[in-house]
């Protein structure tokens, strides 16, 4: 992070938490992913989202904050929990921190703080090439959590190259007859 400003005390957080997002309609259409995202995370820990509970997670878009679209800042302070993001990129950077700071702490004790981040690249990104070695689709899901985790944002995802194709298409069964084999070349008896 940019920023950490640590304060006294903790916030615990328990096996039920109520999540907000300001709105007078609910939920604000472009923090659905964010929230959706913090939710299940925070299930997968044995932590649900119930309104009404004492401590509560806020995700809010603050478009002024920043002109860095994925900017961030996360404050814990006894039992309230802040996320607000310049988008609802910069939202969701920061439930991924939260969701981090949550896995690593002890106890399930997050230490009052102000957090403030956002990063230095607008493209962070991975490149995955499949054609010439094959991954599984869970190997590939278990990947692309990883990496949305560490904040890339972008994957140049080569499923075919050259030689390798990868993708089955019941009308063009010779795409993956053929060229699924490596060094596969016609001869006059083909």
């Amino acid at each position: 992070p940019k920023q950490v400003e640590v304060s006294d005390g903790f916030t615990r957080v328990p096996n039920l938490v109520s999540i907000r997002t300001p709105h007078t309609l609910g939920v604000v259409p472009r923090l659905r992913g964010a929230r959706r995202l913090l939710e299940l995370e925070l299930r997968s820990m044995g932590i649900y989202a119930v309104d009404g509970q004492p401590t509560t997670i806020t995700l809010r878009v603050n478009s002024k904050q920043s002109d860095n679209p994925e900017h961030y800042i996360l404050t814990v302070a006894d039992g309230k929990i802040t996320v607000s993001g310049a988008s609802e990129d910069g939202v969701r950077n920061g439930v991924k921190t939260l969701v981090q700071a949550i896995r690593h702490s002890r106890g399930m004790k997050l230490q009052n703080a102000r957090v403030t981040d956002a990063p230095d690249l607008h493209v962070r990104g991975y490149m995955i090439d499949i054609a010439r070695n094959f991954t599984g689709l869970n190997d590939l899901k278990r990947l692309f959590r990883l990496l949305a985790m560490y904040k890339v944002n972008r994957v140049q995802f080569h499923f075919t190259d050259d030689e390798g194709w990868r993708v089955e298409i019941p009308g063009l069964p010779e795409l993956t007859r053929i060229g699924a084999r490596r060094g596969y070349t016609l001869t006059e008896t083909d």
